[in-house]
Formats: C-alpha cells, sequence, structure tokens
C-alpha cells in the first residue's frame, strides 16, 4: 500500500524503480512510463521559460557591460529525450522534408541533434566541393562526359 502511494504522489510508475520482470518494447516502455513522461513534459516546459529568462538577463549584463551585441538572436532551450527514440525513422523524416524543401540541411541537424550544426554543415560543403572536383577530374581524364550528382544541386554534364 505505501508503495502504492508513493508512486501515486510521485506520478512514477513502479516500472520507473525497476518493478519490471519482463523485457518491453520501445513503445511498450513509453506506454508503462507516461505518467512519468508526463510530469517530465510539464516540469520542462516549466523550466524553459525560467531558463529563458535567466537566458536573457546574462546577456543583457554582457551586453552592458562589456558592450557586446547578440542582435536579434533567439534563445531556444533544447532537451534531450528522455527514453531512447528510432532515430532511423527522425532520420528518413528530415531527409524527406530536406529534399522537398520544408526545411534547411541546418535545422535537421539541430532537430537530430548534432551539436555545432555550423560546423558540421560546413564541413559537408567542404566534402561536397572535393567530391565534384574529383568527378570533374575523373571525367576529364576519361574523355567522356560524365553527369555529377550532388544532393540539393542541379545536375551537371561535364564536357570536353
Amino acid at each position: 500500500m505505501l508503495y502504492r502511494i508513493l508512486h501515486d504522489v510521485s506520478e512514477s510508475p513502479r516500472s520507473a524503480f525497476g518493478g519490471t520482470e519482463r523485457d518491453l518494447s520501445g513503445v511498450a516502455l513509453e506506454i508503462e512510463l507516461q505518467p512519468l513522461l508526463q510530469k517530465i513534459k510539464r516540469k520542462r516546459l516549466i523550466r524553459q521559460a525560467a531558463y529563458n529568462q535567466r537566458n536573457r538577463l546574462i546577456l543583457r549584463l554582457v551586453e552592458k557591460y562589456q558592450n557586446d551585441d547578440f542582435g536579434a538572436n533567439h534563445l531556444r532551450v533544447v532537451w534531450g529525450p528522455v527514453l531512447p527514440q528510432d532515430t532511423e525513422r527522425l532520420v528518413a523524416s528530415e531527409q524527406a522534408l530536406i529534399q522537398s524543401g520544408v526545411h534547411s540541411r541546418r535545422r535537421a541537424m539541430d532537430e537530430l541533434g548534432v551539436k555545432d550544426p555550423e560546423a558540421e554543415f560546413r564541413r559537408w560543403l567542404e566534402e561536397r566541393k572535393t567530391i565534384l572536383s574529383m568527378n570533374q577530374e575523373l571525367g576529364s581524364r576519361s574523355g567522356r562526359g560524365l553527369r555529377v550528382r550532388a544532393s540539393d544541386a542541379p545536375t551537371e554534364t561535364i564536357e570536353e
């Protein structure tokens, strides 16, 4: 009875304390832990507003005392997943959104949890440039037209 009261008051199911005797799939675990996930969601919502306000105050102090200008930057709290996620499905949906032009590669990287999307995008651009130049070089050596494909770039035909 005491454990039941503890679970009810803390909004945490028995499985949150290691009370499952069976292996659960990701979806089953999510259903089992739903009360705890709702509690976390509610607390994150409250804390997000507090964190954003604190960060705005910090930026104002830095602007005032160090004469830095942060422009129109928008603050955003990024919370990690509570439970393991199916990243394969998320990657596929992000890929579809990029190809259809709904949002950018940087946004997709941000959604997937890449720490520094800007640096990763620069590395992608360098890699793409290297691949295109290698393809052009190989096409000129063969003496034939070479079709070069790079995602988000028009198809080019290189001929001598």
